[in-house]
């Protein structure tokens, strides 16, 4: 199998003030540094995050790299303010404008999450390996979204690709605006579905300034990526520059076409949770119309009214009681084992039974019991909970 990568960047640009873009800024920040616990990750596993910023050779833990980003990003924008400012002292006041103006107009901040491919790639490039639960989409097709193997994951490999994504990424800046000094942080993410590095970037530059008669600080997005041709070569050297690293991959598409980019979660979640119940439905259905499996409907059902009046109660709960991130994120991984487990039971209630559902519905429920005594306290905070 093929596999292109759908390398993404999001600029932070639009009419708002400098202080509401700043604020946006480190809220993705703060988001990438797991300053706090967002529902589609596994907080268990962000121990296993690497954080790398500017220059900095060695990984830094989540909250030291989170300040030292957010302050390097800042010490770069108080650069382009200083070289604004000065700039702006030679013109008369009717002809100067304010710093917030010059930042509406330009891209102050970019974020790229690389290389943003299929679970299938990581495997196939021995990285680490991914159970077997499997999606499918009109946009990707059928493909793996299971959860990371711990025992799989080959820790130096991993590390390496994470820090090929890393150098590239300073790489193309240095051709592009001669210099790497924009490159604000590295977070490797380990703890989503599939593993991917989050880049920030600040496209800061230098050029000649006529009123100053030397170089000043300016920021020039549009020599990085100025449209669809820019980035489209940025895929291709991005895809060049990680196959040297030994790491073969293929450029995404122009426009988009044909590349393998990862759903975000909640696309996964939604598909999955349709084609679970759409597959019931089909399957309570046939039991229905056949007269000798009608005990088999019965007990099927059974288990989806069941389940389903656990899943409402919890899915209640949520809405009624507060809870702090970490506790969305476990009481939201609750209901997608509850999900599991329904379907599994009905699966292996009807003639669809056999050695692999059987398995499959061991292990979800083995996890979900698992879960149910840990979070015991958490099911009844705020108020008796009876599921």
């Amino acid at each position: 199998m093929e596999f292109r990568e759908g390398a993404g960047l999001l600029s932070f640009r639009d009419k708002a003030t400098k202080r509401t873009l700043t604020e946006a800024i480190n809220k993705s920040i703060y988001h990438n540094f797991r300053q706090s616990i967002p529902e589609n990750i596994d907080p268990q596993l962000t121990h296993l995050n690497l954080y790398f910023v500017n220059d900095q050779k060695q990984e830094l833990d989540k909250d030291d790299g989170y300040q030292k980003a957010k302050e390097y990003r800042q010490s770069l924008m108080d650069l382009v303010h200083k070289s604004w400012d000065d700039q702006q002292a030679n013109y008369s006041p009717s002809k100067r404008t304010s710093f917030d103006s010059f930042c509406q107009k330009h891209v102050i901040y970019l974020e790229g999450v690389l290389p943003n491919t299929r679970q299938e790639w990581f495997e196939t490039m021995e990285i680490c390996k991914f159970t077997n639960e499997f999606v499918d989409d009109a946009k990707t097709g059928t493909r793996k979204m299971g959860k990371l193997m711990l025992e799989s994951v080959d820790w130096k490999k991993l590390e390496a690709w994470a820090k090929a994504e890393i150098n590239f990424m300073k790489q193309w800046l240095k051709n592009n605006l001669g210099d790497d000094k924009g490159f604000v942080y590295g977070a490797v993410h380990v703890d989503e579905t599939t593993p991917h590095v989050h880049v920030g970037l600040v496209p800061i530059t230098k050029a000649f300034s006529k009123s100053l008669n030397q170089e000043r600080y300016v920021l020039s997005n549009n020599r990085n990526f100025g449209g669809p041709q820019e980035m489209h070569k940025f895929h291709i050297y991005h895809a060049n520059y990680l196959t040297k690293s030994g790491f073969e991959i293929l450029p995404g598409e122009k426009g988009g076409k044909g590349s393998y980019n990862a759903a975000s979660f909640r696309e996964v979640k939604a598909i999955e949770k349709r084609r679970l119940e759409q597959e019931i439905e089909s399957l309570l259905f046939k039991l229905r119309l056949e007269g000798e499996d009608y005990q088999k409907y019965q007990v099927a059902k059974q288990y989806q009214d069941y389940y389903e009046q656990r899943i409402q109660a919890v899915k209640s709960y949520l809405l009624l009681a507060e809870f702090n991130d970490f506790e969305k994120n476990q009481l939201t991984q609750y209901l997608q084992l509850l999900e599991k487990v329904k379907y599994y039971k009905i699966v292996n209630s009807s003639f669809q039974a056999n050695k692999q559902n059987a398995e499959l519905l061991e292990h979800y429920q083995n996890e979900l019991d698992i879960m149910t005594i840990r979070l015991e306290n958490l099911l009844t905070k705020g108020y008796s909970l009876t599921i």
